[in-house]
């Protein structure tokens, strides 16, 4: 067998028929299994709606800056903190 053949043998994807699960009860992996917990989906929903909040209140100190202001300065130095 030469190098090439070496080489591109490395690289080839494993044959389905021989790879094996670590454990034969192992079952497919779920992208969503998380979201079946009920104290999980509480977790989730808060934490967005957390951020949508503080989203919110960072734009709205911004307008409210500027229209009491009108000065774009004052605007950049808030949105750096």
């Amino acid at each position: 067998m030469s190098q090439t053949e070496e080489n591109t043998q490395a690289f080839e994807e494993p044959d389905e028929s021989t790879t094996t699960l670590a454990h034969p009860s192992q079952e497919a992996h779920d992208p969503y299994k998380a979201l079946r917990f009920r104290d999980f989906r509480f977790l989730a929903t808060g934490t967005f709606l957390n951020v949508l909040v503080e989203q919110m209140f960072t734009y709205a100190i911004g307008w409210e800056l500027y229209d009491r202001t009108s000065s774009l300065f004052a605007l950049g130095l808030v949105g750096l903190l």
